[in-house]
């Protein structure tokens, strides 16, 4: 029950921090209003999860797995550079999250 409403929680983040990037520096509120939602629903199936397993495997993985998604995401959709360094990064951090979630 906790790693689904963690997993949940990891996706309203991503998507959070999309709304963010299309607020286009704060200017479009319409864009605000879906990042605030996201980010409050994120937060809040985040707080459930933790009462289901440890806070800190859950925060390692919840923020450990938006950052693998948002490069991604960007990597693929808003063409960033992508880079073995980079590449390298995210696999030492999926890797992590398999071991916290692992033992």
């Amino acid at each position: 029950m906790g790693i689904s409403l963690l997993m949940i929680s990891t996706i309203c983040a991503v998507v959070g921090h999309i709304f963010v990037k299309k607020t286009d520096g704060m200017t479009k509120i319409r864009y605000i209003l879906s990042a605030l939602v996201s980010f409050m629903a994120a937060i809040t199936l985040l707080s459930i999860a933790i009462k289901y397993m440890n806070m800190g495997i859950a925060f390692a993985i919840w923020s450990g797995l938006s950052i693998v998604f948002n490069n991604l995401f960007n990597i693929i959709v808003y063409k960033e550079e992508f880079s073995f360094r980079k590449l390298r990064g995210l696999l030492f951090i999926i890797a992590g999250v398999v071991i916290l979630e692992a033992f």
